[in-house]
């Protein structure tokens, strides 16, 4: 999830966020970067305990790092 443009994070944008992972998570298994987070949405994040259930190694300041990140969980077996 690319967040470059997204500034500031409220109750109503961390519940979308939330749905999207939990919907990525139960059907596809998959991996769920965040990448170019602001410091709000990244505050608003980890105060509403999302960032504990998604890892903190899954976000990524840089959209360079999280496709890094992607490539290394599509190499695992």
């Amino acid at each position: 999830l690319r967040m470059r443009n997204v500034n500031l994070l409220d109750a109503t944008g961390m519940k979308a966020i939330e749905d999207i992972w939990k919907k990525m998570v139960h059907h596809h298994k998959g991996l769920f970067l965040i990448a170019e987070i602001h410091s709000q949405p990244f505050i608003a994040l980890e105060q509403s305990g999302f960032l504990k259930k998604l890892g903190e190694e899954n976000v990524s300041g840089s959209l360079e790092l999280a496709l890094e990140a992607a490539k290394k969980w599509i190499a695992k077996p």
